[in-house]
C-alpha cells in the first residue's frame, strides 16, 4: 500500500484503497499522541502535571492505544477527563460556607413551619428582620424543612 507524506515523522498514512468500505485507521507515533495530549491538555492549564515519557523513551510499536470512553489516556494510565476535571475543582472558587442557626432562629423558624409549611415572602421578610437573616435563607430553611418532613413520612410508611 503506497504511504503518503504526514506532517508528523513517524505518523503512517496509507491512501485510501477503492475496494475497501472504510479508510484504514492512521498509526500513530510516540511524538504525534504526545504532541495530541499535550494540546488537549493545554485548555485545562496544567500541562505541568502531566507525566509525560520523554519522546525516545518508548517504541511506537506500543504507542497504538486504543480509545477510551474518557478520550485517549496518557502513559501514566490516567485519562484527560479525570486529569482535567481534577485540576478545574481545584482551581474552582471555593464553596461558600454552610450557614449555621442559632438555637432561637431554628426555634422561630420552627415555630412559624408548624403553622405555615409555606410562608409568603412577606411573612419571610418579617422572619428575616426579627432574627436577622436574609429572606433567601429563610425561603432555602423552608424548602429544606419540607423535603426533611417528606423524607421523615416516607420511611415512617415504610416501618
Amino acid at each position: 500500500m503506497p504511504r503518503i507524506q504526514s506532517a508528523f515523522p513517524n505518523h503512517v498514512v496509507h491512501s485510501f484503497n477503492s475496494s475497501l468500505s472504510h479508510a484504514p485507521r492512521p498509526t500513530l507515533s510516540h511524538a504525534a499522541i504526545i504532541h495530541h495530549l499535550q494540546q488537549q491538555y493545554r485548555h485545562c492549564q496544567h500541562q505541568q502535571l502531566i507525566p509525560f515519557m520523554s519522546v525516545t523513551s518508548m517504541p511506537s510499536q506500543q504507542m497504538q492505544h486504543p480509545l477510551t470512553k474518557s478520550g485517549m489516556e496518557s502513559e501514566a494510565g490516567i485519562s484527560q477527563d479525570v486529569a482535567c476535571n481534577a485540576e478545574s475543582r481545584a482551581q474552582a472558587p471555593s464553596r461558600r460556607e454552610r450557614t449555621i442557626y442559632t438555637p432561637e432562629q431554628l426555634e422561630a423558624m420552627e415555630e412559624v413551619f408548624g403553622v405555615n409549611r409555606y410562608p409568603d415572602v412577606s411573612m419571610r421578610e418579617e422572619l428575616a428582620s426579627r432574627l436577622g437573616i436574609n429572606e433567601s435563607k429563610i425561603q432555602v430553611w423552608f424548602k429544606n424543612r419540607r423535603a426533611k418532613l417528606r423524607n421523615l413520612e416516607r420511611s415512617r410508611r415504610r416501618e
